[in-house]
């Protein structure tokens, strides 16, 4: 082979091994990304498992002050109809001696 021919297949080579090198720092540079990412990732799945434990939480807590709740309310018709039943008797307790004393 010439040396013409030789150094031409030298510069064939060495373009494709500087193409490769390039491709290699590529590839690394897209990994070490990727690895951010799953690092940003993982911490916010972290967040999203904590944000659901404290959902669960308040959801729990809703609930009981929705039992809450209805509890005050049932208490709260229940001493309605006791003042109702306990303000008819004063009226008719009132009414009634005035009924009687109009008929003496």
């Amino acid at each position: 082979m010439s040396l013409f021919k030789e150094r031409a297949a030298s510069a064939k080579k060495v373009i494709s091994l500087q193409n490769e090198i390039i491709t290699l720092k590529n590839a690394l540079r897209v990994q070490k990304e990727g690895s951010e990412s799953s690092k940003e990732l993982d911490a916010l799945n972290l967040t999203n498992e904590t944000l659901a434990l404290k959902i669960d939480q308040l959801a729990a807590s809703v609930n009981s002050l929705k039992a809450d709740n209805k509890k005050v309310k049932s208490e709260n018709t229940r001493l309605k109809k006791k003042l109702l039943k306990a303000q008819a008797e004063i009226e008719a307790a009132s009414s009634s001696p005035e009924e009687t004393t109009g008929e003496n």
